[in-house]
């Protein structure tokens, strides 16, 4: 059963599929209509790019590459537009919305449990949305889904999540550690693009979280860069 699997989040632009650039061995499914990797496959030996068409095809991708050796790592890319995928194929204009919403959220629950008893890694992009929280009184980040599973919410279905941002330099300079690595171009530009490990005081109400002792607290901010953290989730799980 896989443990390794991490939900990458962030808005638009701040390097979610960038982050696959070091990744090999891989299925990418583009569950966006028209998005194309950010980088060229040259050079990698197993790494296949594919459209997904219907939410079904992932369902059935994820149960095909289950013996396929040369590919140890699958890539949903993007959570959201799968689901968005589901709605705009079964529940608009449907007859029977009522049925079809509780279909949408069968899907989830098919595509959590097909992770879960898969062997593979599972990387899974996603946009966010920020909603007002009343309670709070904060802007609080989570991935946009709807119907019954927007009480809950996606992320409650998985245990490592995090964040794709760009940060300014000056931001990064209380975080130095072997997994961020700031390049001459980088510190022309001033910022750079990471992944975020755990939430922090300005990011308290983000949807971030990881198992304790993954990551740590210096290792707040990391390079964009996915192979670092599949290889960090295979040694933790080991």
């Amino acid at each position: 059963m896989s443990k390794r699997v991490v939900v990458v989040c962030g808005v638009s632009g701040r390097g979610k599929s960038t982050s696959l650039i070091n990744m090999d061995n891989t299925l990418h499914l583009i569950c966006e209509e028209g998005k194309d990797l950010p980088f060229s496959l040259k050079g990698k030996k197993f790494f296949k790019s594919a459209p997904v068409t219907t939410p079904q095809q992932v369902l059935d991708t994820i149960a095909w590459a289950e013996d396929k050796t040369d590919y140890s790592t699958i890539v949903i890319d993007g959570l959201n537009y799968l689901m968005d995928m589901y709605e705009s194929q079964f529940v608009f204009g449907s007859a029977d919305s009522r049925s079809e919403w509780g279909g949408y959220a069968q899907f989830f629950k098919d595509l959590v449990h097909a992770i879960a008893v898969s062997s593979k890694d599972f990387i899974l992009l996603a946009h966010v949305a920020y909603k007002y929280n009343e309670q709070d009184m904060v802007m609080d980040a989570r991935i946009p889904v709807k119907g019954a599973l927007a009480k809950a919410g996606l992320e409650a279905s998985f245990t490592t999540i995090l964040g794709a941002d760009r940060i300014k330099l000056e931001d990064l300079e209380k975080y130095p550690n072997a997994l961020l690595n700031i390049t001459d171009d980088e510190r022309e530009d001033g910022f750079k693009y990471v992944l975020q490990t755990r939430a922090l005081q300005n990011t308290v109400n983000s949807n971030i979280k990881a198992p304790k002792g993954i990551f740590t607290r210096g290792e707040a901010y990391i390079d964009s860069d996915m192979s670092l953290v599949m290889r960090r989730l295979h040694d933790y799980y080991a």
